[in-house]
C-alpha cells in the first residue's frame, strides 16, 4: 500500500504557494520520510523552476475556477477548487492532504497512516498568530 502527501498549489497574485510548496516539501522528507506529490497549473509549476526535483510527482490541473477573498486586508483570488478531486488525482493508495502554509516540526502526523477510517479531519488547530 503506499502512503504520500499531496499538495495544491495556484500562485496568485500576492502569494506564490509554488515556493511554500517547496519549502513544505523539504519538511516533509526531513520529519515524515514520504513521497510529495503536488497538484498545480502549468503557470505555478514554471515558477517552481529548479524546485521541481524535489516532488515526486508533479500533476497538472487547470481547474481554476476561481474565488476572491479578502487577505490581510485586500481582496486576492484563488484558484483551489481542485482540492475536490484528490481522491482521483493522488497516487497513493493513502493520502495526507497538506496546506503549504503550515509548519511541520515533528514526525507526529505519521501516526494517521493505516488508519481504518475512510477519512480523517483534523477538529482542531492553533493560530500562532492569534492575540
Amino acid at each position: 500500500m503506499t502512503q504520500g502527501i499531496l499538495l495544491f498549489a495556484h500562485d496568485n497574485e500576492q502569494v506564490q504557494y509554488s515556493l511554500l510548496a517547496a519549502w513544505q516539501t523539504q519538511r516533509i522528507h526531513k520529519w515524515l520520510d514520504k513521497p510529495v506529490s503536488i497538484v498545480a497549473d502549468q503557470r505555478t509549476v514554471d515558477n517552481l523552476g529548479k524546485h521541481t526535483s524535489l516532488f515526486d510527482n508533479i500533476i497538472i490541473s487547470e481547474q481554476l475556477a476561481t474565488q476572491k477573498k479578502s487577505y490581510s486586508g485586500q481582496q486576492l483570488t484563488f484558484n483551489n477548487i481542485d482540492r475536490s478531486m484528490a481522491w482521483e488525482l493522488t497516487p497513493y493508495d493513502e493520502t495526507l492532504i497538506m496546506d503549504t502554509d503550515i509548519v511541520i516540526q515533528s514526525n507526529r502526523l505519521n501516526q494517521l497512516w493505516n488508519n481504518d477510517a475512510d477519512m480523517l479531519v483534523c477538529d482542531n488547530c492553533i493560530d500562532v498568530f492569534a492575540r
